[in-house]
Parts: structure tokens; C-alpha cells; sequence
């Protein structure tokens, strides 16, 4: 029988889609009486982390920052 470091090794060199799909599939096994949604609970986690960062008056678009950078490069 495999131990939980073996496990665990294997485990580690999947590919991370396989990663992911692995620890997902983990997630939901701890509590099959309430299904997850995890993509909502990262969604709102990103949101509030851009507004704790990030508010219009400080940060800058993806389109401006590269603008900004291919005219520095001129």
C-alpha cells in the first residue's frame, strides 16, 4: 500500500490541469452534503483584493501601461 508521502509525490508531478482538476475533485469530497462553488468565492476574493489595491485615481489600464511602455521605448 502506498504511503501519503508516495501519494503525495505522485500527486505533485501531474500536470497542474490534472493538479487542479485533483484538488477540486478533493474539495468537494469534504462536505458532498453542500456543493462548493468555489469560481464565485475566488471572483468575489479577486474583486476585493482589486479594490484594497486599486482604485481608478492610482492605478492604470492594461491599455495605457502599454502605450505608456511602446512610447518609452521610441
Amino acid at each position: 500500500m502506498s504511503t501519503m508521502a508516495q501519494i503525495t509525490a505522485e500527486v505533485l508531478s501531474f500536470p497542474i490541469k490534472s493538479r487542479a482538476l485533483l484538488a477540486d475533485l478533493l474539495l468537494d469530497s469534504l462536505d458532498d452534503a453542500e456543493p462548493h462553488n468555489y469560481d464565485e468565492a475566488w471572483l468575489a476574493e479577486a474583486k476585493r483584493r482589486s479594490l484594497e489595491v486599486c482604485d481608478e485615481s492610482t492605478c492604470s489600464s492594461h491599455y495605457d501601461v502599454m502605450n505608456n511602455a511602446r512610447s518609452a521605448l521610441k
